[in-house]
């Protein structure tokens, strides 16, 4: 089997004034296996694999989702299953609303007649708003995923993922040069993150236990210093490999006097796994639940948390950026990372939930 390279130009774009900016998928596969030859025979094998694997004769025997329009009438919530809805979060949608800007809902064939959405019940409940504020059903795009009727498994809660777990990882602080690195800390006013949205990111997070003053005096405060991936030698590229099981990861170390608070808000990271230096260092509070852990893997990006210092806090974060904190979950518990570990079963249900709702 050979791979189909195509050297034809894309011909619509042809006279395109920025037509050298526009490749078609053939051009770009080639340009990056000219550059990474060795991949040519593994996508090969790879290919032959998935043929001998899979008893599909054509392309359209695939059961790959849909696109249609449904009416909004038609799109209904597992309760079951679905997260409790976040009104924050609808509200913040519904504020800064742009037309351009809405998703296709992803939805589940129910009956033929109604249709569960499981990624994008926010928006589903803000064009619900819209459709009441103009008496209207409309019809709303829609990505449609058939489930075969073995696959079970999307009736049953098990893929559904702790929002904050202790790990089975412990680091040998003895190989963190801490000293070094808390020299190398800057206030988080003068970090060049941090100060750009900080103000922004403050007001959107609703700071209400945080006033002004008690704000600026936690960010004039609290330290930083960031490790960028390519910068990472020894011990600490050792870990970030570890934990980062090669997604989008960055080593991020943080400094939090004794006394101060964060404040319960929401991260820009969409997943972060802490390291705390010392035995019993205050838990991370969540709005409704504790934990009192060391070293743990938490989802900052959809739950509001908080810390209250008692003592000084030296954080090692392993900080990921545009990847669902669910699909590090997973990455990680496959590395067999976590203290509570699930049954092989339950594994189960979640990479298969995982390849159907291609989140990925």
């Amino acid at each position: 089997m050979e791979l189909l390279i195509s050297d034809t130009k894309v011909k619509y774009l042809v006279h395109h004034k920025q037509s050298e900016a526009f490749l078609s998928l053939s051009e770009l596969l080639e340009r990056e296996l000219e550059e990474r030859p060795e991949y040519r025979e593994i996508l090969k094998n790879t290919l032959k694999k998935f043929e001998d694997d899979h008893s599909w004769q054509t392309f359209n025997d695939m059961m790959i989702c849909k696109a249609y329009d449904i009416r909004l009438s038609k799109i209904v919530v597992n309760n079951h299953l679905q997260r409790k809805p976040d009104l924050e979060k609808v509200n913040s949608i519904l504020a800064n609303f742009n037309d351009e800007m809405i998703n296709p809902l992803q939805v589940h064939d129910v009956d033929g007649k109604f249709f569960t959405v499981w990624d994008g019940q926010h928006t589903a409940l803000v064009l619900h708003l819209l459709a009441q504020l103009y008496n209207e059903d409309p019809i709303v795009p829609t990505i449609v995923q058939h489930f075969k009727d073995d696959d079970s498994f999307v009736l049953r809660p098990r893929h559904l993922i702790p929002q904050c777990a202790e790990l089975d990882y412990k680091l040998d602080w003895d190989k963190v040069p801490i000293d070094k690195i808390k020299a190398s800390m800057v206030p988080m006013s003068q970090d060049p993150v941090t100060s750009t949205i900080w103000s922004e990111w403050r007001k959107s997070n609703n700071f209400s236990k945080l006033s002004k003053v008690e704000s600026k005096a936690l960010i004039d405060n609290m330290k930083v210093f960031r490790l960028e991936p390519d910068k990472l030698r020894g011990y600490l590229r050792k870990v970030h490999s570890d934990i980062g099981q090669g997604l989008s990861a960055r080593l991020i170390f943080y400094y939090l006097p004794a006394g101060f608070q964060l404040g319960f808000h929401k991260d820009v990271r969409t997943a972060s796994a802490n390291f705390i230096l010392g035995e019993n260092p205050a838990p991370l509070l969540f709005e409704d639940e504790e934990f009192p852990y060391t070293e743990f893997f938490f989802n900052g990006f959809d739950n509001k948390h908080n810390v209250v210092t008692t003592e000084d806090r030296f954080t090692f974060q392993v900080a990921f950026f545009n990847v669902y904190y669910e699909s590090v979950y997973r990455a990680m518990e496959r590395a067999n990372l976590f203290k509570v570990k699930f049954s092989p079963e339950e594994i189960e249900d979640r990479d298969k939930w995982t390849q159907h709702i291609a989140q990925q």
